[in-house]
């Protein structure tokens, strides 16, 4: 039966349809039957170059590629997806056979004109754009981030030196307050030492109406900022050692972390995140 064009039938033909496939491929005789045959066309040449052409006459269609990218954008926010996605790259990686494909793919591709020049047009595309170049800075730079002393902006406290992170480190004996992890599990690079607030500044603004330090917290993103007031219980200056994998998780769900750190702060380091000038040994 093909597809109704009423739109009120066709969700449920859909609908119908998904449901057969997933009870057909339950059958394992049918699904030996599906992969023999799938593996005898991708044999066959003329099947090769018909499907390559569909590809290019579909992706050219507005409405096809405006449907890919809908989809790919709800794939991308299911977790259950995501993970299936993960577990999938890691048992095609440690393939011999898949891997010598990739090798022979990119051989192929390599020696197309058509390829290598779609190549250089896609680089010279990026390296034009705005904040492609500013990463690049910033990988240049080692980083914009509070311990990056190659970058030194006005927007950061001059409190936030040397000195204070070998206070922090001290304080919390060079170690990740998640894991326990050193430098050493780190790549042999310094953990990082993140301000629980998020703050630029090595201290938060005072409000006068209650009498308490606050931090404006971002729970949004960078391309849409939402803030919220977050009030802060004694020091405002409070920091945390983290590996680079560690640090690059706490940027979601902002809130949870934060209040997850201040709890670590009081009962792993005794409420004390640094030590002061005059208790460390550097």
């Amino acid at each position: 039966m093909p597809l109704p064009k009423d739109p009120a039938k066709r969700e449920g033909w859909i609908h119908k349809q998904q449901e057969n496939t997933k009870t057909l491929h339950q059958n394992s005789e049918y699904r030996s039957r599906y992969e023999s045959g799938i593996r005898k066309r991708e044999q066959n040449p003329e099947y090769i170059r018909n499907r390559e052409e569909g590809i290019k006459t579909r992706s050219n269609t507005i409405e096809w590629r405006n449907g890919r990218r809908i989809t790919a954008l709800k794939l991308a926010q299911d977790p259950g997806w995501q993970d299936k996605q993960q577990t999938g790259a890691q048992k095609r990686s440690r393939n011999p056979e898949w891997q010598s494909n990739q090798i022979k793919g990119a051989q192929k591709r390599s020696i197309n004109p058509d390829w290598r020049n779609n190549q250089k047009v896609g680089i010279r595309k990026t390296t034009q754009d705005p904040k492609w170049k500013l990463k690049h800075i910033e990988g240049l730079f080692g980083g914009f981030w509070y311990g990056n002393v190659k970058y030194n902006d006005s927007k950061y406290c001059e409190l936030w030196c040397p000195d204070l992170w070998h206070r922090i480190d001290e304080a919390q004996n060079y170690q990740s307050i998640l894991s326990g992890k050193t430098k050493l599990d780190n790549g042999g690079r310094a953990l990082n030492r993140h301000h629980v607030y998020w703050q630029p500044k090595a201290c938060c603004d005072w409000d006068e109406d209650v009498q308490g330090y606050y931090a404006m917290i971002n729970v949004g993103n960078r391309k849409i900022p939402t803030y919220i007031k977050y009030y802060i219980k004694g020091d405002p200056n409070k920091f945390v050692l983290l590996t680079s994998q560690e640090h690059g998780m706490v940027s979601k769900n902002k809130l949870g972390w934060i209040k997850l750190f201040e709890e670590l702060i009081e009962i792993k380091l005794g409420g004390t995140c640094y030590l002061p000038k005059s208790s460390s040994s550097k």
